[in-house]
């Protein structure tokens, strides 16, 4: 897990100030799953053995039962963390107030699920997918959106909002594209030059502008119906993409061969100082402070 203090220098030959965190300090595991910024400026990270907190102060941990490994998180009210295990469990609620070496209080929501996925739309509904199935969200109301017989057996891996604003788009298994409208389930209408294959990495900059990652240094970004593609010719040159993430000035692409930032046109490979480099970074987290979560 890495943390970029200054990640204006990313466009320049090496970032110099970055922090460096394992499990040797406190990190639940170096196997890291999920992360995200919440609105109090707490950094969770979602590891494969646990739950860990960043705030001013070193990591939190948070203790979660055993079932829970692999786990998806999503940001709730008030501050409050929503969990999901990749096994069939309870939806639980981390409150924000959590200390170190306290109980950890959890509040089940009301239908247990498992989860690979996760996306939380402008109106407040939180959407996780699993297998074949839908879990859609609102307070501590869960309820089941079951697919069809064709995409029972498949994981949704991946979640977007549909670029005309009606529904929602599922990335399936080997299964492409399909579209959830209310409960209805069918095979999207994707705009031209956008790929059928299921992406690797999507990203919502919430301003109606999508992103989507692919193998062999591919994406796509669909701007209300417009569809702009980037590749190794636009200085892509970090493999698979793995995440795409974003605030009100930068855009930045995790894949398997390290971390690239976009400066509106095109992509520059980034590089720390020292022989100690990002390896296959599957997490970014640009946070309202001015730095950059960097996860592998």
């Amino acid at each position: 897990l890495y943390r970029v203090r200054d990640p204006a220098q990313a466009l320049g030959a090496t970032i110099e100030n970055a922090d460096t965190y394992t499990d040797e300090d406190g990190l639940t595991s170096d196997n890291i799953i999920h992360m995200f910024e919440d609105r109090e400026g707490n950094v969770w990270v979602a590891t494969s053995r646990g739950l860990d907190r960043f705030r001013s102060n070193p990591v939190v941990p948070v203790a979660l039962p055993e079932a829970y490994t692999n786990n998806t998180i999503a940001a709730g009210e008030d501050g409050a963390v929503w969990v999901a295990g990749m096994f069939t469990s309870p939806l639980v609620r981390i409150d924000a107030a959590h200390r170190a070496g306290a109980r950890t209080p959890l509040l089940e929501a009301s239908q247990p699920v498992q989860a690979r996925s996760v996306l939380r739309t402008r109106d407040g509904t939180t959407w996780w997918g699993g297998l074949g199935v839908l879990y859609r969200q609102r307070g501590d109301r869960v309820d089941v959106v079951s697919g069809p017989r064709e995409v029972a057996n498949s994981w949704i891996w991946d979640l977007a909002n549909a670029s005309d604003g009606h529904g929602l788009w599922l990335g399936v298994d080997d299964l492409g594209i399909w579209e959830v409208d209310g409960d209805a389930w069918s095979p999207a209408r994707l705009p031209q030059g956008l790929l059928s294959r299921v992406p690797s990495a999507s990203w919502d900059d919430g301003a109606g502008v999508q992103w989507f990652g692919y193998t062999e240094n591919r994406i796509r970004v669909v701007d209300h119906g417009r569809v702009t593609s980037y590749g190794p010719e636009d200085g892509l040159d970090i493999g698979r993409v793995k995440v795409i993430r974003g605030n009100a000035v930068q855009r930045w692409v995790g894949g398997e061969l390290g971390v690239a930032l976009f400066d509106g046109k095109r992509f520059h490979r980034v590089r720390f100082a020292g022989s100690q480099q990002p390896g296959a970074v599957g997490g970014i987290v640009p946070t309202h402070s001015g730095d950059v979560w960097l996860s592998e």
